[in-house]
């Protein structure tokens, strides 16, 4: 996927990337590449994710069993 944005902010700005489905887990890579997030699928208790039927914006959530450093913050909810 391209031109996907994570909330909450990797860096304090809003920054577009990519994100892949890997054997074991998620990564959500920015597009100048410097700043990654590994989400693993064991850790992932909930997933939504809603198409983009007539809409601008894909929505993938989701809600861990154990919070994940994002930036310099704790969150369960990517």
């Amino acid at each position: 996927m391209n031109d996907l944005k994570v909330r909450p902010n990797l860096t304090g700005k809003k920054i577009s990337g990519s994100l892949e489905a890997h054997l074991n887990g998620f990564r959500y890579t920015t597009s100048n590449k410097s700043d990654y997030l590994d989400i693993l699928y064991r850790n992932v208790k909930h997933g939504f994710f809603q198409p983009c039927d007539n809409e601008m914006i894909i929505l993938i959530h989701l809600h861990l069993h154990r919070p994940i450093m994002v930036g310099k913050k704790k969150s369960n909810d990517i």
